[in-house]
């Protein structure tokens, strides 16, 4: 999910999270108001790029895991990612052209790529960033899709690796332009210190 505010208090009351929805039109499984935004203390805007572009977000109720909601595999230290990998969310399936109809998610196969190649498009970014996109022209992630994860398979699991962060300006899926993701990898500290401060604050 796509988060504007930082660490604001109170939580606008517009702001609820749904789980186990496949179709917009159609009920989600859970529905839960959000109790806490806690962003990344070094996140901000460098011209055109966003760093350390993460933020976590706790709901206001715990949820019971089923066939329809399922967690994600965080990271390992030395996973190295290059094919497998997906993006999904329910944005924009074209420049300024919305997702209709029953409003589906849509899931595309991205590559990751090498890290120099990123480096030429966005000079100025660390390797906290991944690059990544379709092999298919003309297809890649768009308007609504930031906050929205990278994921890839691996031994039967499935792993987050990455969050959509930003991408050209210009439009979407342009031809030598490819998407900046947020490495989840690179943030693990800033997860697992928020999480049990969390933890130790409602003790």
């Amino acid at each position: 999910m796509c988060i504007s505010i930082r660490n604001e208090n109170p939580i606008p009351e517009s702001s609820f999270i749904r789980l186990g929805t496949h179709s917009l039109n159609e009920p989600a499984v859970f529905y839960r108001s959000i109790s806490l935004i806690v962003s990344h203390p070094q996140y901000q805007k460098q011209h055109l790029a966003l760093l350390h572009n993460i933020a976590l977000v706790k709901m206001s109720k715990k949820v019971s895991f089923s066939s329809l909601v399922k967690p994600m595999s965080l990271p390992k230290p030395n996973d190295n990612f290059v094919s497998n990998c997906f993006i999904a969310g329910w944005g924009d399936v074209g420049n300024n052209v919305e997702l209709s109809g029953n409003r589906t998610l849509q899931e595309l196969k991205v590559t990751i790529f090498k890290w120099r190649i990123c480096k030429k498009k966005f000079p100025g970014l660390t390797d906290n960033i991944l690059y990544a996109g379709s092999m298919e022209r003309g297809k890649g992630s768009c308007q609504g899709y930031s906050g929205g994860p990278l994921v890839c398979r691996s031994s039967g699991e499935i792993v987050q690796v990455g969050i959509v962060s930003f991408g050209n300006t210009n439009g979407c899926a342009l031809k030598g332009f490819s998407g900046v993701y947020t490495r989840v990898k690179c943030y693990m500290d800033f997860i697992y210190k928020t999480i049990t401060s969390d933890r130790q604050a409602s003790a």
